[in-house]
């Protein structure tokens, strides 16, 4: 959980810093929306995190965890509400997918906490999960 908050601040400032500031651009983004969301949504492939967003225990309880979490994600959905900011005229290289604009971004924001949502799934359904057999 730890690195999907990391990851979530490291990600919304790519798109409200680097993104922004890079030239203005009418290149199209050929990646449709359904194929990215189904390649971040497949597990069969597993990633290690970059170290930076890698959970080093920031948060010492679960309660102050929840309000940093609740705190950055609204902040996030705040920007993306109100922003008035070009999502498709800048671009910014994505690790994954290549260049992608700012909306793709936000997508991929989206189907990284998707992603993990997923992940958490698995490791409570494994038999060997505490309070898996009771």
């Amino acid at each position: 959980a730890e690195h999907l908050l990391l990851s979530e601040g490291l990600i919304k400032g790519m798109i409200t810093g680097p993104l922004m500031e890079m030239p203005k651009t009418d290149e199209a983004v050929d990646i449709p929306y359904t194929d990215m969301q189904a390649a971040m949504l497949d597990r069969s492939q597993k990633f290690q995190a970059p170290e930076v967003a890698q959970p080093k225990g920031n948060w010492p309880t679960q309660e102050e965890f929840v309000a940093a979490w609740r705190e950055e994600r609204g902040a996030t959905i705040e920007w993306v509400k109100t922003t008035d900011a070009d999502l498709h005229g800048h671009m910014l290289e994505n690790p994954a997918f290549g260049m992608i604009d700012g909306e793709k971004w936000i997508a991929f924001l989206a189907s990284h906490c998707e992603r993990h949502m997923l992940q958490i799934e698995e490791v409570m359904a494994d038999p060997g999960f505490p309070g898996a057999s009771d």
